[in-house]
């Protein structure tokens, strides 16, 4: 398994120029293996929540699938998260609620 990640910043308002009213700092995981991946989010105000974004199949975005879940990708990914101070993982579910929370692999 490969594991990018990336530090990002948003701001409200989005505009440079204007005063700062609120700061998200976050950084993007990017767990792969061969061409399959998954995108995560962790964000700096609460380390020990990750979410999951979303798949990748061949450099093609994705949205998940329940199917994804039990992955030996996305099983590794937990695993490395949970290695690393996660204590709740979601995954955005877009025939759900939005996000929900990975219990089975708890």
């Amino acid at each position: 398994m490969q594991i990018e990640r990336t530090l990002h910043s948003d701001r409200i308002p989005a505009d440079p120029n204007e005063p700062i009213i609120e700061r998200y700092d976050y950084e993007l995981l990017r767990f792969s293996d061969g061409g399959a991946a998954f995108r995560v989010r962790r964000y700096a105000s609460e380390i020990e929540e990750a979410s999951f974004l979303g798949a990748e199949l061949g450099g093609a975005r994705r949205l998940m699938t329940k199917a994804d879940l039990q992955s030996a990708l996305f099983r590794a990914a937990v695993a490395y998260l949970k290695e690393n101070g996660v204590t709740r993982v979601q995954w955005l579910n877009p025939d759900g609620e939005g996000y929900e929370l990975v219990t089975e692999l708890a």
